[in-house]
């Protein structure tokens, strides 16, 4: 039998950190397309995740909000998807 204990909760998810805009404190002043930092490294400064992942975690540990990206054909790897963080700078 596994100890629930001994796991920790990981406690609410943090996006703030990832955004350019880090230093705003009302959230709703935010622009509509949040802009990220430079040079985010996956499974280092964030996990992407599905939306119902997304969803799930933050009703069961709480978030303070959502940063959406779309997965892209990349038309130079073979029309390979790719997660485009930041929209706007197309490849072509």
């Amino acid at each position: 039998m596994i100890n629930v204990e001994a796991y920790p909760r990981p406690g609410r998810l943090i996006n703030r950190g990832l955004i350019k805009y880090d230093v705003i404190d009302d959230l709703d002043l935010l622009p509509g397309t949040l802009e990220l930092k430079d040079h985010l490294l996956e499974h280092h400064d964030y996990e992407a995740v599905s939306r119902k992942v997304f969803d799930l975690l933050c009703k069961w540990y709480g978030c303070d909000f959502e940063i959406a990206r779309c997965l892209k054909a990349d038309p130079f790897r073979n029309n390979r998807l790719y997660l485009d963080l930041y929209p706007g700078t197309d490849l072509v």
